[in-house]
């Protein structure tokens, strides 16, 4: 788990632009944060690989489906439980991965996107912990390898946030082509 101190950018505290593992802590240090807006989006699905089928006629080539968009949800936190160095834990949702075409003869599909969730904020020096179940940004789903049932993964879906919810985009269907 990787742990960040909030930044000041002018008129809101934000993480500093790193590379976010699967799991982050924040801890809060300024005295007069009483509430927190959080923004968070889930993990896009990755795309199926497509499919190319060869013969006397030429070759067929079938695209895979596109990975679903992952949900965007906006959240304001204005609890008791938000004071000076509290960590407030999450789980950041990771992209899905493409499916590999093993030369366009055997492909495969992607891999779904990971939901973004607020877990839970733990009290100063480790004190007791409260449940932050609720908000979540979910991933996309897969898209499906090229084939004649390809289809693009379904949307990411955006709950419980109390400023914004946003679903996701629905991958692409497939195409075909003949060469």
């Amino acid at each position: 788990m990787q742990q960040e101190q909030l930044v000041r950018d002018s008129t809101r505290y934000c993480l500093p632009p790193t590379s976010p593992p699967l799991d982050h802590r924040v801890i809060l240090s300024q005295k007069e944060q009483f509430s927190i807006e959080i923004e968070m989006y889930g993990g896009g699905g990755g795309g199926g690989a497509g499919h190319v089928a060869g013969g006397r006629g030429g070759s067929t080539h079938k695209r895979g489906g596109g990975g679903g968009g992952g949900a965007y949800v906006r959240h304001k936190l204005f609890i008791a439980q938000l004071v000076e160095d509290a960590v407030i834990n999450f789980t950041v949702g990771a992209g899905g991965a493409g499916g590999g075409n093993g030369g366009g003869l055997f492909p495969n599909d992607g891999v779904d996107g990971g939901d973004t969730t607020l877990v839970n904020i733990v009290a100063p020096g480790g004190g007791s912990t409260t449940s932050l179940s609720g908000p979540s940004a979910g991933g996309g789903a897969k898209g499906l390898k090229g084939n004649n049932n390809a289809a693009g993964g379904q949307v990411g879906v955006a709950a419980d946030g109390n400023i914004t919810n946003t679903n996701g985009s629905a991958g692409g269907s497939t195409v075909w082509y003949w060469v």
